[in-house]
């Protein structure tokens, strides 16, 4: 027998004894109920027979005498203590065998000189027949040609090709985008960056979008992910929504390579397994992210053999990447040892895949977040289901938006309507999929992109830093280095056709372009409306650019010192269409501008462009002189304001400038 849970903070909670917000203690990130003592925190539930109450406790300042007491609303004592606070979470379980078969009331009382008591995730455990557990391991920036299972000849991945050798493995699955948050996005949503919205440095994942860990959490699962990459920030992206747990081991980055944080697959398996260890009892989903394959690459202790003498630049980077996967694999593999040593190997469902792949000079470009390249799209994908042992090689292309549809159906969960994603169940179960069309987008400060692909042909279409257009044929050229654009005009209208839709849907919105005065002017660029500001999308710009939109929505500032470059920002509202006032100044000749929802000639501005002429993303030559200029798509986004603090996280790796 598991357990399923009641969550008192959506449920039980009476009256105001303290604020319930996250708290982020050395990197684990709980939800929890902030107290002042002395105060008691009252909830009221139904108890079932066998129940245990379950609860994390932390306080401010540390090494501060607490008192701690749980009773039910006669006054008679379940819990009593005396404690001293530490520097992390401390766990408590209260046996709540004398409330069994009723409404009570819990009360939990603290006493103490602290000057804050955070209770984390109070809930009631209760013994029941439960689903499988669900892992979801994904190993940052590894791309599948580097697995062995995946064809690979050198020894970099072992452990995870025993494990596939008795699983399913998606030989054609692919990313939605070149770098970690939109595509973890996907994973999280089901849906492509375009609805889940995470696209962008500045983004976070829509607040109305269900996430897998709720979905799974609704059911009565245990939630926590153990991340190493900081881009995965769980507040200010919305990544540890429906997490118990949100464990970020690289919170103190600063000053520091990524690569030499301490966060690294050793770390991430031992809080993995320590997380697993108090879980036995219940089912839970976990997910895990590592992060050594980032760049800069090392050499790892025992896997040295695998970097080659003689070799330089981008040629040594690979060989050091293959250094730094194997060490990764070996941690995999202790990850999955640990659960067979807890007996959990067959009560789990295990996936193991990849956010992006990574680049070594293949198409002129190194590492990832740059290009839409099979290179950083093609990402192993591989499954094992709980006490399942077969196993074989699926040829279907899938992508991975179907990673939550699909864990969900495993784990007999209903799945949100309208899902990009779909379940892979059948695939598992030996039935072909439906053909379909897989789309990618690349959406950063200096490079956009568009990607679908449909059968064996695969179109990109490049908006930014030069306009570009590629098909390619993958059955006669995997490695995509010779465009048909120009030879087979027909495929490339069809795959156009298919991807003009979400490619406008990404571009939705107010485009202004500006032209930077001379290097060195502070620049201020003033947005009103009379409609809520819900999104000032910002490409081709750099960390100290700053973004600032008001409490209400109805203006938005933007500075930034001028580098004589252009700036691009896509400026959405709420209702979409709205008008919109532009200032620029002090630098440009001030003026205000005025563009209507229909996308109207602007007073002192070229014409705006139309919404068919998108993939012509810098002015034609007769503009050049133009301080700015402008073309509207109509759409509806929120806006995320990126602090200075993940501003700094995002620049160190490597995604801004």
């Amino acid at each position: 027998m598991l357990a399923s849970e009641a969550h008192l903070l959506e449920t039980g909670i009476v009256g105001a004894a303290g604020v319930v917000e996250r708290q982020a203690i050395h990197g684990d990130d709980r939800r929890s109920l902030k107290l002042v003592p002395p105060a008691t925190a009252r909830f009221r539930a139904r108890v079932p027979p066998g129940a245990l109450l379950s609860f994390g406790i932390a306080a401010r300042p540390v090494d501060v005498a607490l008192s701690l007491r749980i009773e039910d609303a006669s006054g008679r004592r379940l819990h009593d203590e005396s404690l001293r606070t530490g520097a992390a979470w401390s766990e408590r379980r209260v046996d709540l065998a004398p409330l069994a078969g009723r409404e009570a009331e819990i009360r939990i009382r603290v006493e103490g000189r602290a000057d804050m008591v955070a209770l984390g995730e109070p809930k009631i455990i209760a013994p029941r027949a439960a689903p499988d557990n669900v892992l979801v391991y994904v190993v940052d920036c590894l791309r599948a040609d580097r697995v062995g299972a995946m064809g690979y000849a050198r020894p970099t991945t072992p452990a995870l090709d025993r494990f596939a050798a008795g699983a399913f493995v998606f030989e054609r699955a692919y990313a939605c985008a070149a770098w970690t948050k939109p595509s973890v996005g996907c994973l999280f949503t089901g849906l492509y960056p375009v609805r889940h919205g995470a696209r962008n440095v500045d983004h976070a994942l829509d607040p109305e979008r269900a996430t897998l860990a709720e979905r799974l959490r609704r059911e009565g699962y245990a939630t926590a992910a153990v991340v190493a990459n900081p881009v995965l920030d769980g507040r200010g992206f919305g990544f540890a929504r429906g997490f118990d747990r949100y464990l970020e081991l690289a919170r103190e980055w600063k000053n520091r390579n990524v690569n030499s944080t301490p966060a690294d697959a050793a770390l991430v398996t031992d809080t993995a397994l320590h997380w697993i260890g108090e879980h036995t009892d219940r089912p839970f989903f976990l997910y895990v992210h590592s992060i050594d394959l980032h760049y800069p690459y090392l050499a790892r202790a025992g896997f040295e053999g695998l970097v080659r003498a003689g070799r330089s630049g981008l040629e040594r980077d690979s060989d050091l990447y293959d250094s730094e996967l194997a060490y990764t694999d070996r941690e995999l593999g202790r990850l999955l040892d640990g659960l067979r040593r807890l007996q959990l190997d067959q009560r789990t469902t295990i996936l193991v895949t990849a956010d992006h792949g990574e680049e070594f000079g293949e198409h002129g470009s190194a590492r990832h977040g740059h290009t839409l390249f099979d290179t950083l799209l093609h990402v192993p994908m591989i499954l094992k289901l709980a006490g399942g042992t077969d196993g074989r090689r699926i040829e279907d292309s899938v992508a991975q938006v179907d990673v939550m549809p699909t864990l969900l159906e495993l784990a007999r969960a209903p799945a949100p309507p309208g899902l990009d994603g779909v379940s892979l169940v059948p695939a598992v179960r030996g039935r072909s999929l439906p053909p379909r069309a897989l789309f990618a987008e690349q959406l950063s400060p200096r490079e956009v992109l568009y990607a679908v692909r449909h059968g064996r042909h695969k179109l990109v279409r490049q908006l930014l830093p030069i306009p570009g257009e590629w098909l390619f044929d993958l059955g006669q050229d995997a490695d995509e280095m010779r465009s048909l654009v120009d030879s087979e005009p027909g495929q490339a209208s069809q795959l156009a056709s298919l991807l003009l839709p979400f490619l406008l849907q990404g571009q939705e919105g107010l485009h202004i372009v500006m032209k930077d005065p001379a290097p060195g002017n502070a620049v201020r660029v003033g947005l009103t409306s009379g409609a809520r500001i819900a999104d000032v999308a910002r490409l081709n710009f750099r960390t100290g650019d700053t973004l600032e939109i008001d409490a209400g929505g109805r203006s938005a500032s933007l500075h930034f010192v001028s580098g004589g470059a252009r700036r691009h920002v896509i400026v959405r509202t709420e209702p979409p269409g709205a008008d919109v006032t532009l200032e620029l100044g002090p630098d440009f000749a001030p003026f205000d501008l005025r563009l209507g929802s229909k996308g109207e000639p602007a007073t002192r501005l070229p014409m705006p462009l139309s919404p068919a002429a998108l993939r012509v993303a810098v002015p034609p030559a007769d503009m050049e002189g133009a301080r700015a200029w402008a073309f509207a798509v109509l759409s509806e986004r929120r806006p995320e304001v990126v602090s200075p603090e993940l501003q700094e996280q995002m620049r160190a790796l490597g995604y801004l400038q």
